[in-house]
């Protein structure tokens, strides 16, 4: 269980890149196939999964930052290209990053 922890904080501390499960493995000393199972079973998302997860939580935190545009979220967050941040984020979300950062930019500009 300690060993499938390190890897799940390890992806979580690399939020901005793709963290192959190649990588998992030798890090809990586990085959590809033994570390996949087991990360399932105890997690109940796969280690890709729980990859994108943890990158697309991390690129929604980021559009939070007016600063940053779309692209530049995307890329702060792993993702090769703009359409594919598009696609996962539309699917993981159900709407558009640029969405969600308008509303988030509407929230700041009400008076509290």
């Amino acid at each position: 269980m300690s060993r499938l922890q390190r890897a799940r904080l390890y992806v979580e501390g690399h939020a901005n890149r793709v963290v192959r499960i190649g990588e998992l493995a030798t890090l809990t000393n586990f085959s590809h196939w033994y570390f996949t199972k087991s990360f399932h079973r105890v997690y109940g998302l796969s280690p890709k999964d729980f990859g994108i997860q943890v990158r697309l939580t991390q690129a929604r935190e980021l559009l939070r930052d007016p600063v940053l545009t779309v692209g530049e979220v995307a890329a702060a967050c792993g993702f090769e290209n703009n359409s594919a941040f598009a696609r996962a984020f539309r699917n993981y979300y159900g709407r558009p990053a640029s969405v969600l950062r308008h509303v988030a930019d509407q929230r700041e500009r009400v008076p509290v």
